[in-house]
């Protein structure tokens, strides 16, 4: 056996050690703060705005639209951007945001649309955003039940010492660990640093 993977193996309490405590700080920091669920899971509309210079204040764009589009997230984008999320709203209301934005914080207005540019506008329902969370799940778990039951087959000759459908329930427990890592770090980035998790971070994890 080679020198390098002797001292590996002769280490591997410590490597248990390091690994096994990274894992027990994801698991920690997501029950603590779960993941910020982004508007795939939640619902509601997201707008992403650019201005021809530094946008607007923060406060000054929320009281520009509260009462009609109700509550808002406003996060700034690079050096002239904003986005806000809001409860999900029809074409209408939209534009009529739209409208009040360009009429309040464009200084020529005859170039309000130039001013004010829109960039970007998702929206999506709660029933939609509740039917992901739930498909999430489901594809998940899946997934899960497959690996289990392909390894059992794979290593179906293999019965010594352990039974063939122990390697799946091991390699499960072995994605455990390599799949709670990066959600942890996500439950650490969504809660200090608003980072959220949409349907391309699940894909990410089945793959």
């Amino acid at each position: 056996m080679p020198q390098r993977h002797y001292e590996i193996i002769r280490l591997r309490r410590v490597w248990y050690l390091i690994s096994g405590s990274l894992l027990v700080l994801s698991v920690t920091a997501v029950a603590l703060w779960g993941l910020k669920l982004g508007l795939d899971f939640t619902g509601g509309s997201l707008i992403e705005l650019t201005f021809p210079a530094a946008p607007p204040a923060i406060g000054d764009i929320a009281q520009a639209i509260q009462g009609d589009f109700g509550t808002s997230a406003i996060t700034p984008v690079g050096e002239r951007g904003l986005t806000l999320r809001l409860r999900s709203l029809s074409e209408a209301e939209h534009q009529k945001l739209l409208a009040v934005l360009r009429d309040k914080f464009a200084q020529d207005k005859n170039k309000a649309a130039e001013e004010v540019r829109e960039e970007r506008f998702t929206s999506v329902g709660p029933t939609i955003g509740a039917e992901l969370k739930q498909k999430a799940i489901w594809a998940i778990a899946f997934v899960l039940g497959a690996i289990v039951l392909y390894i059992a087959w794979a290593f179906r000759r293999v019965t010594h010492p352990v039974p063939s459908w122990l390697y799946g329930v091991a390699a499960i427990v072995a994605l455990f660990h390599d799949v709670f890592l990066p959600v942890g770090v996500f439950a650490v980035l969504g809660h200090f640093w608003g980072v959220e998790v949409d349907t391309l971070f699940i894909t990410a994890l089945l793959t």
